[in-house]
């Protein structure tokens, strides 16, 4: 066997477990992401992030090999074709006011993305390893990060100065302005009177008020106002 026939073998089975490794790579990376979404409940896991990522590297190794002829082509049919399949884990509820799965959506579409990046080999097999830890870090840390700052958010210290008139009972106002709050969706975990009022016959309360997820805390304070007794209502900076 000559040299130059040898040469040419070698460089084939080098370029075929090049190829080979990529895809691979591809399936490991699309498993980590996946696995991540599995976890959370979303509708697209592990397989779907596995196949999405393989998929697309495959798709971009063909079109490299077939050169100017293919180049750039497959993978662009890649980026756009993949929103129909992200589009399919939204959800919409019935009343049409909360939507779910943008997260997953973007998750499937971005794993495309490192899929073609492994794809098309070199500097870009680091870039699409780089997005995903990035990926990975948005959808771990990035999310805990998010959920405590809501958390406080979400979670409010109320006051309210009740009028106490000549021979009412202040806990049953008290329980009447707290079922107000509760009326329109928000949820009281705690209460501290103070027994330093500014006047005679005021009834200052300090409220612990969790606000559901897009809720407006105005809505709070209104149900509060709206009371005869209540002389004023504030959220505590």
């Amino acid at each position: 066997m000559s040299c130059g026939r040898l040469c040419l073998i070698l460089e084939i089975s080098h370029n075929q477990l090049h190829v080979f490794l990529q895809i691979l790579l591809a399936a490991g990376t699309g498993s980590i992401i996946g696995w991540q979404r599995q976890m959370h409940g979303s509708a697209a896991g592990l397989r779907t992030h596995i196949l999405v990522c393989t998929g697309a590297t495959l798709l971009t190794v063909i079109d490299m090999l077939h050169g100017a002829a293919f180049q750039g082509k497959i993978a662009a049919a890649v980026v756009s074709g993949i929103g129909f399949l992200g589009a399919g884990t939204i959800i919409h509820s019935e009343k049409g006011d909360t939507v779910r799965g943008l997260t997953t959506a973007a998750s499937v579409w971005v794993t495309a993305g490192i899929g073609v990046a492994l794809g098309a080999g070199g500097i870009s097999t680091l870039a699409g390893v780089f997005v995903a830890a990035l990926v990975l870090g948005t959808l771990s840390i990035v999310y805990r990060i998010e959920d405590y700052v809501l958390r406080k958010k979400r979670n409010r210290k109320l006051t309210i100065v009740i009028l106490r008139p000549e021979g009412g009972k202040a806990d049953d106002i008290l329980k009447r302005v707290l079922s107000s709050v509760t009326n329109v969706g928000a949820a009281v975990e705690g209460i501290v009177k103070d027994q330093k009022g500014v006047h005679q016959g005021e009834l200052i309360v300090h409220c612990q008020i969790r606000l559901p997820d897009g809720f407006h805390s105005e809505t709070v304070l209104q149900a509060c106002a709206s009371d005869i007794s209540v002389v004023q209502v504030a959220w505590d900076i």
